[in-house]
């Protein structure tokens, strides 16, 4: 696991019982610190004095007689009574967060059926570029905001992560290295710069083993002017050191990746993963594939998609319409032997429109067929997007909207719950601005993050 920045190092002058301060850089939290004259502990207990079932609990380790612990996921302009426990003895610690900061986005729900109960994590900025005002959001199942986090890049495309209970693994958006940031707000970890032409670009996401697995622009070439390509890493838990790369030069000097004009960005690879077997997967929006390698080798295994090597079936093994193939997609995910695509629709031989596309394919007969899909009227997004397969077997979507690169102008960013079982949406987040601009979203479940018993009742 990487290192994770649990608690800030309390003074050695913390006075003997509780004391309360606020958080430098976020209203919705509070730390707790605790001075005891042995080693011992504490516990602290808060409720929302309008709503009991707002209860949040945490214990506060001093095994030297000092300690602290953070109260986080609060909301805003909310009385909270509270109390501080050491050895069956009370002290009131009551206080009253503070109103938002005017400079977050605005949100609604427009449909709440039962979702998939606990939070959304999501990069937020602006579709103008320079101006991104990008940042990192926590969102309830019921709209309130619970962690915000101003992102010191002016980036769009972020990828956003919650790595344990503390905290969140961002990077990406041609600007932002990878970085390891606890939920205080405390930087813990951070992949080096690059060199000029190189960026982490659209992924960053943390492997079972705790590696880090990237993407990052890498010039290319044919002997002559340079390109845009693309290189995979994976990163030591650290974020400093890379352990394994793979160069879409090496694809070009073997030919199965074409040369490019000066300066463009032929492949557009923005997203990555790992299969059990050893493959190493990429998306390359902008020639509608997903290629596999070989991590072992680095050799190319296959490429899915229009005119490569898996022919489109139907139910019954016959062609398939190739419109039914995607196009341009975003952040696919590998589950066995399907891929759930947010399927951008981009280039697409039929009208213009974007959906939700769950392809099996079978790597030995070389087919794949679509298994499920869901659109609604008037979705076509031609840039971001991603989407999640949900442990109860519902599909999240990040409906991410660009009001610029849109004919579809005057849409919003949504991040959308439905269930294939019978295409219902559960769950509907609305960003209310159009040029509110976001890439990829997370659901957490309840117990993920916080202490919440509202989300999490074993807590």
């Amino acid at each position: 696991m990487l290192p994770l920045l649990l608690a800030c190092t309390p003074s050695p002058t913390v006075p003997p019982g509780w004391t309360v301060e606020r958080l430098p850089d976020n209203v919705l939290g509070r730390r707790f610190l605790l001075g005891l004259e042995a080693p011992g502990e504490g516990r602290v207990r808060c409720e929302a004095e309008d709503d009991p079932l707002e209860a949040h609990e945490i214990e506060v380790d001093a095994p030297e007689g000092v300690g602290d612990a953070a109260l986080l996921g609060l909301l805003a302009d909310t009385a909270y009574a509270c109390e501080g426990e050491i050895d069956g003895v009370s002290t009131d610690l009551s206080f009253r967060t503070d109103p938002l900061p005017d400079w977050l986005p605005r949100w609604h729900l427009e449909e709440h059926d039962d979702p998939y109960e606990g939070y959304v994590l999501l990069n937020h900025g602006s579709d103008e570029r320079g101006h991104r005002d990008a940042k990192l959001l926590i969102i309830d199942t019921d709209g309130r905001l619970r962690w915000y986090w101003r992102v010191p890049y002016d980036a769009a495309d972020l990828d956003v992560s919650a790595i344990g209970p503390d905290a969140v693994l961002f990077g990406g958006g041609y600007t932002a290295p990878p970085t390891l940031l606890s939920l205080e707000g405390e930087v813990v970890a951070q992949a080096p710069w690059l060199a000029p032409g190189w960026d982490y670009n659209h992924h960053v996401e943390q492997l079972a083993d705790g590696t880090v697995l990237t993407l990052v622009t890498a010039p290319n070439s044919d002997g002559g002017p340079l390109w845009f390509g693309f290189e995979v890493r994976i990163l030591d838990p650290s974020l400093g050191a890379t352990l394994w790369r793979w160069n879409s030069q090496r694809a070009v000097d073997e030919g199965w990746l074409p040369p490019a004009e000066p300066g463009t960005d032929p492949y557009h690879a923005n997203a990555v993963g790992v299969s059990e077997d050893g493959g190493v997967w990429v998306n390359l929006r902008s020639r509608s594939e997903l290629v596999m390698l070989d991590r072992a080798t680095g050799d190319r295994r296959w490429t899915l998609g229009p005119g490569k090597d898996f022919r489109l079936v139907d139910e019954q093994g016959a062609e398939a319409n190739p419109a039914a193939w995607f196009y341009m997609p975003h952040a696919p995910e590998l589950h066995g032997d399907h891929l759930l695509f947010y399927d951008n629709g981009l280039g697409r031989p039929a009208a213009p429109m974007s959906r939700v596309l769950d392809l099996a394919f079978d790597v030995e007969a070389r087919t794949a067929r679509v298994l499920w899909s869901f659109t609604e009227p008037g979705w076509y997004e031609p840039i971001w997007g991603d989407v999640d397969l949900l442990p109860d077997g519902r599909v999240s979507y990040t409906r991410a909207h660009c009001d610029k690169c849109s004919v579809l102008t005057d849409q919003r960013t949504q991040v959308v719950e439905v269930d294939p079982a019978d295409d219902r949406v559960t769950f509907r987040l609305v960003f209310e601005d159009p040029h509110d601009a976001g890439y990829r979203s997370e659901r957490l479940d309840g117990c993920a993050v916080f202490a919440n018993a509202r989300y999490c009742p074993e807590r």
